[in-house]
């Protein structure tokens, strides 16, 4: 399979692909931002979504298995005003036109956890509520949740790249500075308060954290950094358990 442009996420259900970036066309058939393709690597034809937009991107993906959430900087799905995020039925690929968080900024990162959708990047917030950088939706309504750990900022942030859950707690990564993080912290749910792991990425440049996951109690992150604790050098990768380099 070929794709004309970036490719910038990718996410496998069932026997389909489901490939998200800035591309127009895939194997030589127009296809905007967002396209299905068979395991073999041929393009399903009868799977086609509009994304609209004067260049439009899909930056992320994800599914519960029925319905796909399509994240990026978009103005709109199959004619339906649906600016950075929609819902799709996963089959057919129809939008669920009444679910419309629209967000007022480029969606760049989801984390799906059953009822909640996790919605990272540099908005202000989602029609029915104010919430920077980060908000929680009902999968269902498409309204804003409770949770609203950054409830009282408007700066700091440029935006959300990452975010990764372990247990009750949400990683976040991407480009800031706030409460002494540097471009990486970990919440609470519950209490929706920031905790204590600080793994004090520093850089030559602004740090960034691309990528977030985990296995056996450590957080692995990838991004842009050059030392980490005191100027230990960590370069673009680290293992941690928030206060002090595992690899």
């Amino acid at each position: 399979p070929q794709a004309n442009a970036l490719v910038r996420t990718l996410i496998q259900e069932g026997s389909h692909l489901y490939v998200g970036g800035d591309f127009t066309q895939v194997n030589g058939i127009n296809r905007t931002a967002l396209a299905r393709l068979n395991l073999s690597g041929t393009l399903d034809t009868s799977w086609n979504p509009q994304i609209a937009g004067s260049s439009p991107q899909v930056h992320t993906l994800v599914t519960d298995g029925t319905h796909l959430y399509v994240g990026g900087s978009f103005l709109g799905v199959d004619g339906h005003n649906l600016p950075h995020l929609a819902k799709l039925q996963l089959s057919t690929g129809a939008v669920v036109s009444s679910w419309k968080p629209q967000p007022d900024g480029t969606v760049h990162t989801l984390l799906l956890d059953g009822t909640t959708l996790y919605v990272g990047g540099a908005f202000t917030g989602p029609t029915d509520a104010l919430r920077y950088r980060l908000a929680a939706l009902d999968t269902t309504t498409g309204l804003a949740t409770t949770f609203d750990p950054f409830a009282g900022l408007s700066e700091g942030i440029t935006a959300l790249y990452s975010l990764h859950k372990m247990g009750s707690t949400l990683y976040v990564g991407g480009e800031f500075f706030i409460n002494n993080r540097q471009s990486i912290l970990a919440i609470d749910i519950p209490t929706q308060s920031i905790t204590s792991f600080n793994p004090s990425l520093r850089g030559s440049a602004t740090p960034l954290v691309r990528a977030i996951t985990s296995h056996g109690g450590r957080i692995y992150l990838g991004g842009f950094w050059n030392n980490t604790h005191g100027g230990q050098v960590r370069i673009n990768l680290l293992a941690t358990d928030g206060f002090a380099p595992q690899w």
